[in-house]
């Protein structure tokens, strides 16, 4: 007999009818159907805590109703109907399960068969679950047409909505197993129409933007996730509520529930705690999300899954999936946040970074000074600009201004000018070093392992000293034993990778050149007179290599400590292997030396070589040979490229050649690999006036001349002091400097100041430049051909601007080397404001 108005909701929540121990636990997930142990896992199917599902029994009609009622959550209501009289006449008002059935009918959920019969203990059928399931998922209306089979257009609709997916099935009349079942309701619910549970009236919505102290009320500032039906909001549209319904500076990517008055404006809101919010590296398929070891089902049907969000941008969900996907996998994205209510995701946003790199220092000098660790090859700063932001900290969204950046944010750019900032991410231990395991790389500290990325432009950047960065080859197998088994901090960025490594003995070990010992002290030029008091070991070489011997005056050496005490002296190059490797630095036409503000051109050999170098290469003079070395200084550059003599030579080493020496991998490759200089040791530099380079300082008061001294406050310390000049006759050779000003000194044992050899300008709303070139106006007759002066700024970058009869007069006293502050619009020179004389020299930024 054809069976028709069979009406039975979704089985969502199956208990299986068997007997139940009071104290029954579930089940492990020992089926093998993925499908089935995923309903377990869910506790969607409760076994009897023996392991044994029974797959392979069917389902009663009785068992079914009940479970129907049950995964409606109206079990309250079923007990109250116990007492009412079935409509069936083959059900009896005992009958354990006629509470459920009195229920399912009021709900016109069940109608029986046309004799007036429920026949529950009949075995539930393939094609009666189909429509079962056709049904409570949506895809029927109860006005199939009854042309043809009863069942097909429920099998055609089900097919259609994904339900039959992997069920083979052969007579669709028989009997369907648990298994089957189990696996088409796992069907349904991955192709369920998401039910929000709201009313017409009300709606969920995620906070997009904030205002400086109070949610913002002047923009569009929610996204509606989801409506009740007939709501007067469609989801993924946008709206505006004031801070009277909600007033939460920390409001930004939160999600409310909020209630609506008759023309659909806010009147109320609460934070929706059954939304839920996943974040993380995760892949978008067509039907599912997998993120963080989970597995979030896609709501088939659901207009809120038409959004999807990636880099700001929306595109429908699907569309983008299809399009972005590889032919292995669904969509990677990078970081993805996704929003989910019941398991089911209601909402994705997506980005995908061009680069993730700390910051190294921002708004030093203006808004668009931001600079990131370069982590492509060098680790040199790298100015960028930014042009909107968004902060993370601690599973917490807020709005951030590009002046509230500090040092060691980490940058995830996308769009070239957007970025996300994670803020506050920070593991700190003893740092075991870098391993490599299932095909990835590991930071360890401890027991606690962070995975470091090899990928360019996301690769993590190591703070070698205090002004050197390098990054990080973990592929390379390259060693860190200036931090392994220090104190570290690893700054890690919004999906836990490490980003940058910081700690105590990364800025302690250094390179320089030893000038002398004697029974109390040591003296390594570029890092200051050492105590040899402490335990002091002298080393012969680094990782094996350099031949035995003293280190002796004007050796180049590396230099470990912990904290204040010396560990040991290691050489790197005696300075007779410096003088037979260094190459005379070229000169141009004029004879003047090819050091450019960021290259150093040296020849030799029937060729040239460029190399680069920045204002954290250490720079050295000797002057005398290798045999008689008269005098050793730490120098600025810019003082080497004026003052050296014409047939100088230089000895370079480069980052590449450092990484190597510390790694055990000096022999690897050729010694001129790479083109950044990490030193520069001049020979037979020829003047006996060289510097030795002091420390960077930032000038507290004021300076006229006439002053007996500075007031100065050191890099990393918040207190100033006053030095006094070693000859008070020094202050008149000055110009006046204002507060702010960062300036380099030399100090005598007395700590007197001996020279200024550097001075740069920090305060707002001045820029100083160094004066590379300069060609004044002249008149020809009856016209005048305009002038030009090169101007070379504190990052090596050399601007020119025209000089004209307008701006002649506050240029005819400015010569080459001098140091100005100027006025300026774009390319147009207005007016030179300040200028220090050629006896400074203007050097990098004060840190």
């Amino acid at each position: 007999m054809r069976r028709r108005g069979l009406t039975l909701m979704l089985l969502i929540v199956l208990v299986l009818a068997l007997s139940v121990p009071a104290l029954a636990s579930p089940a492990t997930n020992t089926t093998g159907n993925n499908k089935v142990d995923w309903l377990i896992e869910k506790k969607i199917v409760i076994g009897d805590g023996s392991g044994d599902y029974k797959l392979k029994n069917n389902i009663t009609r009785a068992e079914a109703n009940k479970m129907l009622v049950e995964s409606l959550e109206k079990r309250t209501e079923a007990d109250n109907m116990k007492n009412t009289l079935p409509k069936f006449t083959d059900v009896k008002s005992s009958d354990w399960f006629v509470g459920y059935l009195n229920y399912a009918v009021s709900k016109n959920i069940i109608n029986g068969y046309e004799d007036n019969t429920f026949k529950p203990q009949n075995d539930v059928t393939y094609e009666e679950m189909i429509k079962m399931l056709v049904v409570a998922h949506g895809g029927s209306t109860g006005k199939e047409t009854t042309t043809g089979y009863w069942s097909t257009p429920y099998i055609n609709k089900a097919r259609e909505m994904g339900i039959l997916d992997g069920v083979s099935i052969a007579d669709y009349r028989k009997a369907a197993p648990r298994d089957k079942v189990f696996e088409m309701i796992y069907n349904a619910m991955h192709g369920n129409t998401f039910n929000s549970g709201l009313k017409k009236d009300e709606y969920y919505a995620v906070v997009v933007s904030v205002g400086e102290n109070v949610y913002s009320s002047n923009n569009d500032n929610t996204r509606v996730l989801a409506a009740g039906e007939g709501s007067a909001y469609k989801v993924g549209s946008f709206l505006s509520m004031s801070s009277q319904v909600v007033n939460d500076k920390n409001a930004l990517g939160k999600v409310y529930k909020v209630s609506a008055d008759a023309r659909g404006n806010a009147i109320s809101a609460t934070v929706a705690n059954d939304i839920k919010i996943h974040e993380g590296p995760a892949e978008l398929k067509d039907n599912s999300i997998q993120i963080a070891g989970l597995n979030l089902n896609i709501a088939k049907g659901y207009e809120g899954l038409s959004i999807l969000t990636h880099n700001d941008k929306d595109y429908v969900y699907k569309d983008f999936v299809n399009q972005n996907s590889t032919r292995t996998s669904g969509y990677i994205s990078e970081y993805a946040r996704i929003y989910t209510k019941d398991n089911f995701v209601i909402y994705v946003e997506s980005f995908a970074f061009e680069d993730i790199a700390p910051v190294q220092s921002a708004m030093a000098f203006g808004v668009s000074d931001i600079y990131i660790y370069d982590d492509t090859r060098s680790g040199d700063p790298q100015r960028i600009t930014l042009r909107s932001l968004k902060g993370y900290e601690k599973g917490q969204q807020f709005t951030l201004k590009l002046e509230d950046l500090k040092m060691y944010d980490v940058l995830h750019i996308y769009d070239r000018d957007k970025a996300l900032v994670s803020r506050g991410s920070k593991e700190t231990g003893t740092f075991d070093g870098i391993e490599s395991k299932r095909d990835a790389y590991f930071a360890k500290l401890g027991n606690k392992e962070f995975q470091v990325r090899i990928s360019n432009s996301k690769r993590p950047i190591i703070l070698e000293t205090a002004n050197r960065a390098r990054v990080i080859e973990a592929e390379r197998s390259t060693r860190y034993s200036e931090i392994e088994r220090s104190k570290v901090d690893l700054i890690l960025d919004l999906n836990g990778h490490v980003q940058l490594i910081t700690g105590e003995s990364s800025a302690s070990n250094d390179v320089g050149i030893f000038s002398s010992d004697s029974t109390r002290d040591v003296n390594i030029i570029g890092m200051g007179i050492l105590d040899a008091s402490t335990r002091l070991e002298y080393r012969i070489g680094i990782n094996g290599r350099g031949q035995r011997g003293d280190i002796r005056e004007g050796d180049l050496v590396y230099v470990e400590k912990n904290g204040k005490e010396v560990m040991s002296i290691s050489r790197l190059f005696t300075i007779r292997e410096m003088d037979n490797q260094a190459a005379r630095v070229a000169t141009n036409f004029n004879d003047e030396l090819l050091i450019q503000s960021n290259t150093i051109e040296l020849v030799g050999g029937g060729r040239s070589n460029v190399f680069r170098y920045d204002n954290k290469t250490k720079v050295f003079a000797i002057q005398g040979d290798s045999n008689n070395p008269v005098k050793i200084s730490a120098v600025d550059m810019r003082y080497a490229k004026s003052d050296a003599a014409r047939n100088v030579r230089a000895f370079i080493l480069t980052t590449d050649q450092y990484d190597r020496l510390l790694s055990g991998r000096f022999n690897e490759a050729g010694n001129s690999t790479g083109d950044m200089a990490h030193t520069i040791v001049f020979m037979d530099f020829g003047h006996h006036n060289a510097p030795i380079s002091g420390n960077a300082y930032r000038l507290t008061r004021d300076f006229t001349p006439g002053d007996r001294g500075l007031y100065l406050q050191k890099s990393g310390f918040s207190s100033a002091q006053f030095y006094e000049f070693e000859d008070s006759r020094y202050s008149e050779n000055l110009r006046a400097m204002r507060e702010g000003t960062d300036i380099e000194i030399s100090l005598n044992s007395r700590d007197e100041i001996t020279r200024v050899s550097s001075i740069a300008s920090t305060v707002p709303g001045r820029e100083t430049f160094k004066v590379a070139d300069i060609f004044l106006p002249v008149t020809i007759g009856v016209s005048t051909r305009d002038g030009h002066i090169k101007l070379t700024d504190r990052y090596g970058t050399d601007k020119t601007f025209t000089l004209n009869i307008s701006n002649y007069s506050s240029a005819r006293d400015i010569t080459y080397n001098d140091v100005v502050t100027i006025d300026y619009s774009g390319n147009t020179l207005n007016e030179i404001t300040g200028k220090y004389h050629s006896d400074t020299q203007i050097t990098g930024s004060f840190r």
